[in-house]
């Protein structure tokens, strides 16, 4: 039998999964997907979430199930969360479009499907995707015609894609090093394109950042989560939730190697807030709940620090986040 291919593991070899390792649940994942076996794509999928909360994949995975079963209110639940994630991502688009076409929305997943081949690293992406709609097909027994044509259209309409976004990740490696990297004509190219997807630039400034911060490029790094959270486009636009709340995490580093606890208490609570958009535990989460008690600690708030380290002890306790527990319960005396 001939190997399936899935959209999201196309596009995983774009990113380093950074968090834990979770190729192995992958490898099984895609075993069952070649032999339509959902039930167990969807266990798999929420062992992904168990072992690693805070990467995309397991919510994608879970939403793309829920969207083969035609269990959409499920399918749109989970993949908020992936969206909130890992917002510019061609698979976080398409099993959007995949979910707006279930649910009759068909404008609305033809914009998605374009947002997802406007950034298509390379010409496997239509195989995948078909793939992708036609298990949906299969086991659900809608008819995804009208889709096949929208993502076959797609396709063949950014065709000069691939080299933009070879590009565009090329940069990572300049910005990992604290160096800088010209995108102008990845800029103009990507400003030039109908339907305008604005995020697709707006979010290189978090990519920056983060990797200017790896790099100890202490300075431009700062500035870069600075512009990331100020930029208008940013802050009009939903499903960000963790780029902002990561942002907001470094600077309570900033904050607290300049004494400004209350700037650290403030940077903190922005993040916290910014995750209220996701509806499942991070890792992230508790770690701003970390940084939260320590300024609190430093600002002599004890009867705070106590409530938000019993916070923390409760969300870590979910996650069985060794360290964040340890770190409760130093606090509580536990």
């Amino acid at each position: 039998m001939k190997t399936k291919t899935l959209l999201i593991l196309v596009l995983l070899s774009t990113f380093l999964l950074k968090a834990q390792d979770i190729n192995p649940q992958i490898t099984e994942f895609l075993g069952f997907y070649d032999n339509d076996n959902v039930s167990e794509m969807e266990r798999v999928s929420e062992e992904i979430i168990k072992i690693a909360p805070d990467n995309y994949v397991g919510y994608a995975f879970v939403a793309y199930t829920s969207a083969v079963k035609n269990d959409l209110v499920t399918a749109e639940k989970y993949m908020k969360a992936a969206r909130n994630l890992n917002p510019v991502d061609g698979a976080s688009y398409g099993i959007s479009s995949y979910i707006q076409f279930l649910k009759g929305n068909t404008s609305e997943a033809e914009k998605l499907m374009e947002f997802s081949f406007q950034i298509k690293g390379s010409d496997q992406a239509l195989t995948a995707t078909l793939d992708d709609i036609n298990l949906i097909e299969r086991i659900s027994g809608k008819d995804m015609t009208a889709l096949k044509e929208i993502t076959k259209t797609a396709d063949a309409k950014y065709n000069q894609s691939p080299a933009m976004m070879q590009q565009y990740y090329e940069c990572f490696q300049y910005w990992s090093q604290g160096k800088l990297c010209d995108l102008s004509r990845v800029n103009s190219y990507f400003s030039g394109l109908q339907p305008t997807n604005n995020m697709v630039m707006a979010i290189t400034d978090y990519y920056k950042a983060i990797n200017y911060y790896g790099a100890q490029n202490w300075t431009e790094a700062k500035e870069a989560f600075y512009t990331y959270l100020n930029n208008p486009i940013v802050i009009n636009t939903v499903d960000v939730a963790y780029s902002k709340a990561q942002s907001y995490y470094y600077l309570t580093e900033y904050n607290n190697s300049d004494l400004d606890y209350n700037g650290m208490l403030n940077s903190a609570n922005k993040g916290l807030k910014a995750l209220e958009e996701i509806e499942f535990p991070t890792n992230l989460k508790c770690q701003l709940l970390h940084k939260k008690v320590l300024a609190l600690a430093r600002l002599g708030k004890q009867d705070e620090e106590l409530i938000i380290a019993r916070q923390l002890l409760e969300d870590a306790n979910k996650l069985e986040f060794l360290l964040m527990q340890a770190q409760a319960n130093n606090t509580i005396g536990g």
